[in-house]
């Protein structure tokens, strides 16, 4: 049986009323935000600069549709992840064939994609109103590749992932599909390109302003720019940093960005 949380954000239930107004709670800020990833304030403020912001300037309009069922499209993810990270090539089987999926268009069902883990050793499960757009595809990738970080990284008793290291094994999942259909699906690049405009342009303006004003409270987007670019790194770097050790780092995937960073620049520099 599913969890009440899961089924209201599948619209298969109410959120109950509060039975009382919740206690406030101290609110986190960056110094928090650092220790939860388990990354320090150099790297942040040099994978910061290293980001090239999005020029602002519009492609070519991107095809409405791409002629593929929700099946055909979730192979088609599970194939480019199995082409970039072999290695986990059980882990993506169990999630292809088994994972439990909720992905056609629903009222009533929350309207951004998402992977709740449901712990224990189950298969997480996949949301998203899926389209058959580019944005769908790029969407079903980013949370298959969510999914196989928890399959991969079951067996940790230790915690989940950190939030950045959690993104940054999503991103990769994006990159492995651009990269699986460069020229079956053209329009796949600049859907991402658009995307780099709000993870690489607001996203990390807020990162870099909570750098600098202990005052902000914590906000889920402060992830996405680092782990975006750092992705990005990962998935063209030919360093010792292994993308399967990242997918199967758990807790320790902070300690894992550093130990890449470290290996990007041996001389201590992480940029």
């Amino acid at each position: 049986m599913w969890p009440l949380e899961l089924k209201v954000l599948l619209g298969e239930a109410e959120r109950p009323s509060a039975a009382a107004a919740p206690r406030t709670q101290p609110k986190a800020g960056f110094d928090d935000w650092l220790a939860v990833n388990g990354l320090t304030r150099d790297l942040v403020r040099a994978q910061l600069a290293a980001i090239t912001a999005p020029d602002g300037s519009v492609g070519p309009p991107v095809p409405a549709r791409l002629g593929l069922s929700a099946a055909q499209a979730w192979g088609l993810c599970a194939g480019a992840l199995r082409a970039a990270v072999p290695e986990l090539g059980t882990q993506i089987g169990e999630v292809e064939m088994r994972a439990p999926k909720c992905l056609a268009p629903r009222a009533g069902k929350h309207p951004r994609p998402f992977t709740y883990d449901l712990g224990g050793g189950a298969l997480p499960l996949v949301s998203l109103h899926y389209q058959d757009r580019p944005v769908d595809l790029l969407a079903m990738a980013h949370e298959v590749g969510h999914a196989l970080q928890i399959v991969a990284s079951q067996g940790r008793s230790d915690g989940q992932m950190p939030p950045v290291a959690r993104e940054c094994c999503a991103f990769l999942a994006e990159l492995a599909i651009l990269q699986h259909l460069p020229t079956r699906f053209a329009a796949l690049a600049p859907a991402h390109q658009a995307d780099d405009a709000i993870y690489f342009g607001d996203n990390a303006r807020a990162l870099a302003e909570a750098m600098t004003d202990p005052r902000q409270p914590y906000r889920y987007a402060w992830n996405y720019p680092l782990a975006r670019h750092i992705a990005a790194r990962l998935f063209r770097s030919e360093s010792a940093c292994n993308l399967g050790a990242l997918y199967r780092a758990g807790p320790e995937g902070g300690s894992y960005i550093q130990h890449c960073a470290a290996a990007w620049h041996p001389r201590g520099a992480a940029a």
